[in-house]
């Protein structure tokens, strides 16, 4: 087509769009439409309408009603375009024709408009049938002649939210059954009873619990009856279609392909699934499930991680219940048994009878307790909301999230409007950051200030939570869905304990400390009273000391003695031996306590002479 041609167009086809380059680069003179200047001017109005408009839309013309379509419209068409202008739509759209021929055909013979909320169209857009949901309406186009020579559609494709509505359904459709079951058999009867309502995302489930031998025997069967060959009544671990080792083993979701199955139940779908998952019932603390989940995948729906993600959140509520369900009914046992032992001390003897009223009020105690913590399991779900966009606007929450938040609007808000307290807290960039990445978040024990109540300080709360992304059929994250529990009173007593553990320690090091600090001083004190009791005990240490003193006292003597005897001796002599013997006395005193030598000491009585 010349440039002169194109110029002429570019007045029909307006804008920049693909679709408007596409429509001027179209071999319209080969169609039959013929060339654009010759359409008529309600077709020509009609595709400026289009080509500028931002929401999805398409058109038909003339009695094939040849497809016109916009940029918004090309992700409804998948692989369909772009290989779709002005095909027939019976042609674009042979799979669901049956399904829009009687809404096209009443436009063009009567003039009056249609009207489809969520309607449910399987669309062969993606390699397979794919169950989508579109509210649209079909208008007339008249043309010069005055009569209905088109079609325009506006159209909006609501998958995403009927299906993400539909499985939220189920899950709090089972949680409110589980939490009423206090049972096994009350376990499995919820169960089922909110599965069997979802055979759309679940055209058949089966519930197996495992046995003390290691073989699962199933509880109940939806989709299919109760002697469907698929499903046995009894499937031990690792033989025939169901390979439960996996599951037994490595606690992992399984697939297995049906292709080969004969008899797949299909739910409401006209194709039965090629694929079904094993789902383990992971049980507290890593022991060993309690039981699988297998449950036939929708064929009409793409094996996403959002699909395999909703089967664990339902077989994770599954087996929570069955342990409470275990724990109950053990304390249930031992209840009834407390009642026949008190019923049997009842006829024993009247000497019994006040033990039989103290077991009695036990009994009741207990249940009193059983009932409570019911009715506290009941009023404490977690709360969740689900963000649409990359804005966080709410789309749905819960009571549990407006009890967290306070009383306000949220609805149609988005985060950082309905929650304006939560800026500069980190939790804007955390939901940003998930939408960018597409990667789930777990935060534990994250601390938030919330303005609950309007004229008041904001509230400190932590809280554990998940961001989980939801993504869209072309891989492209369309929103958040928030699931968590307000921890605020755990994280606070835990902090207490801290702070009391810290200062108890203290005390004790302290006192440890003193005490160790008294022995010490006790053991000092101990020592030198013994010594003082050895110094004062007579001849107990040095018992020589009056034998040395006696001898030098004769030695004296002597030495005295005989300076007197011998005048003639020379005086020097008599110095030396004088000075000799006052030396020696003096050794003999410093060495003897001044008591043992009969000195008196200041302070100390001296003893009696004998």
């Amino acid at each position: 087509m010349n440039t002169q041609a194109l110029d002429r167009y570019s007045d029909i086809f307006v804008g920049d769009g693909e679709m408007a380059r596409m429509m001027r680069q179209h071999d319209w003179a080969s169609s039959s439409l013929g060339a654009p200047d010759q359409w008529p001017e309600a077709l020509k109005v009609a595709l400026r309408l289009l080509l500028t408009s931002k929401f999805e839309m398409w058109l038909g013309w003339g009695p094939e009603i040849a497809f016109f379509y916009n940029d918004a419209y090309r992700p409804t068409l998948g692989n369909k375009h772009p290989n779709s202008l002005a095909v027939p739509t019976k042609i674009l759209w042979a799979e669901i024709w049956d399904d829009i021929k009687g809404r096209l055909e009443t436009v063009y013979e009567t003039g009056q408009s249609t009207w489809d909320r969520a309607l449910l169209l399987l669309l062969e857009r993606s390699g397979y049938s794919e169950e989508t949901y579109h509210t649209f309406s079909y208008s007339p186009l008249i043309g010069d002649s005055g009569k209905v020579e088109g079609v325009f559609c506006a159209v909006a494709e609501e998958t995403e939210r009927v299906i993400g509505e539909r499985r939220i359904s189920t899950m709090r459709a089972l949680a409110s059954g589980l939490a009423a079951a206090d049972t096994q058999r009350e376990v499995v009867e919820a169960s089922f009873s909110a599965l069997a309502e979802n055979l759309q995302d679940l055209p058949f489930s089966a519930l197996y619990l495992f046995d003390e031998h290691g073989n699962a025997r199933r509880q109940w069967i939806s989709g299919g009856s109760d002697d469907h060959p698929l499903l046995p009544c009894i499937v031990t671990g690792g033989s025939g279609l169901w390979n439960l080792k996996r599951a037994w083993t490595d606690q992992v979701v399984d697939l297995v392909d049906l292709t080969e199955a004969d008899s797949v139940p299909s739910g409401p779908w006209p194709r039965a699934p090629e694929k079904a998952a094993i789902v383990p019932l992971i049980g507290q603390g890593g022991d060993n499930p309690k039981g699988v989940l297998i449950s036939g995948l929708n064929y009409h729906r793409a094996i996403s991680d959002e699909y395999v993600d909703f089967l664990k959140l339902i077989a994770g509520q599954i087996a929570s219940r069955l342990a409470s369900a275990e724990a109950f009914e053990t304390e249930r046992r031992r209840a009834e048994a407390l009642s026949e032992a008190a019923q049997m001390r009842e006829q024993a003897a009247i000497a019994l009878e006040l033990l039989n009223r103290q077991l009695s009020s036990e009994v009741e105690l207990r249940t009193a307790e059983r009932d409570r913590m019911r009715e506290l399991f009941q009023q404490a779900p977690s709360f969740m909301c689900i963000l649409s966009g990359a804005d966080h606007v709410f789309e749905l929450v819960n009571d549990a999230y407006l009890q967290l938040v306070g009383p306000r609007q949220l609805l149609g808000l988005s985060v950082k409007d309905a929650l304006p307290e939560v800026a500069g807290q980190g939790f804007i960039e955390l939901l940003d950051s998930v939408f960018q990445s597409g990667k789930p978040y777990i935060g534990r024990n994250l601390q938030v200030f919330l303005q609950r109540e309007g004229d008041k300080e904001p509230d400190e709360r932590f809280i554990n939570l998940i961001y989980q992304p939801i993504v869209g059929t072309d891989g492209q994250v369309t929103g958040i869905f928030v699931d968590g529990f307000d921890v605020t009173h755990q994280k606070r007593a835990e902090d207490q304990l801290q702070s009391l553990n810290h200062t108890l320690e203290q005390r004790v090091e302290q006192r440890t400390h003193e005490l160790r600090t008294a022995l010490l001083q006790l053991e000092k004190e101990t020592v030198e009273r013994e010594t003082a009791q050895m110094a004062l005990r007579p001849g107990a240490k040095d018992g020589g000391s009056w034998q040395s003193y006696g001898r030098c006292c004769t030695r004296l003597q002597q030495s005295l003695a005989g300076c007197k005897r011998k005048p003639s001796a020379p005086l020097q002599g008599c110095r030396r031996k004088r000075e000799g013997a006052a030396a020696s006395g003096k050794r003999l005193v410093r060495r003897c306590p001044r008591r043992e030598i009969g000195i008196p000491t200041p302070g100390i009585r001296s003893p009696p002479a004998a």
